[in-house]
């Protein structure tokens, strides 16, 4: 009959080898080895759900149309990469690694380009400031053509 010994726990547990017939030492190692990732993913999944719930209430409370938008586009894109990279590093693959940075790129290129385009034929069909907003720089680029 094959006897456990020392020899046989070494390879199945890093560091282990050292302490004799100690199991709870190598399952500690064991969960301690991506303990590290799953606080930077949990932390990563809390900073991005809060710039998102950050951006919803921005889009509920600010008083006009560019101001949301400026909530939506700034906040919800950091929530979004955020989030895409936990993903990212949860999984720890080289595919799913490279979509989730593509995906951020993307994010991080479009979003402003779009809100500032929206903000900007928002302007163009005559929506309304917020009496709050102070600072009409459109208005006085037109008045100077």
């Amino acid at each position: 009959m094959h006897r456990r010994g020392r020899l046989h726990w070494r390879g199945h547990c890093p560091g282990a080898g050292f302490v004799h017939w100690n199991r709870r030492l190598c399952l500690l190692l064991l969960r301690s080895e991506g303990a590290v990732r799953e606080i930077l993913v949990v932390f990563l999944l809390t900073v991005g759900v809060a710039f998102s719930v950050v951006a919803a209430v921005g889009l509920l409370r600010f008083p006009d149309l560019y101001t949301r938008i400026h909530a939506a586009a700034k906040v919800g894109t950091m929530g979004l990469g955020s989030i895409v990279l936990a993903a990212a590093i949860h999984f720890n693959n080289l595919g799913v690694s490279i979509r989730a940075f593509l995906v951020i790129a993307f994010v991080f290129m479009t979003a402003p380009v779009a809100a500032h385009m929206i903000s900007r034929v928002g302007y163009k069909v005559g929506a309304r400031m917020s009496p709050k907003t102070v600072i009409d720089e459109l208005r006085d680029e037109d008045q100077k053509l």
